[in-house]
């Protein structure tokens, strides 16, 4: 290679790596303001809204269940599944028995001459 095209390379890379640590502490500095604003919530409100939903999941059990898994637990469980399932296949269902039970079902060329002269 060529003294000129490995300046310009290892120029590329002093820029790279300043790029990466200018990064890196403008996301530290992020970091610690987050920190800082998650200890004034811990300090505050965190713990009242904590007793109130303990309160809330005591007096309203299937909350609880909501809690214990998570989201993913809950929609992960085998009746949640289940009943999932039967909803979308009846939602699918729905439009199907209406098509059959149409009081005159139309078949295309019902109306033409041939078929009234052939008949059903």
């Amino acid at each position: 290679m060529k003294k000129e095209a490995k300046k310009f390379l290892l120029f590329l890379l002093s820029i790279i790596m300043f790029v990466k640590r200018a990064l890196v502490r403008f996301f530290l500095w992020i970091g610690k303001g987050f920190s800082a604003l998650n200890g004034v919530y811990e300090r505050t409100i965190g713990p009242t809204l904590f007793q109130w939903l303990y309160a809330i999941q005591k007096k309203i059990p299937p909350l609880s269940l909501l809690k214990t898994g998570g989201l993913v637990g809950f929609f992960g469980r085998r009746s949640t599944l289940q009943t999932l399932l039967f909803v979308v296949l009846f939602i699918i269902m729905i439009p199907q028995t209406r098509l059959y039970t149409a009081q005159t079902p139309l078949v295309p060329g019902q109306k033409t001459l041939l078929y009234a002269l052939v008949g059903p």
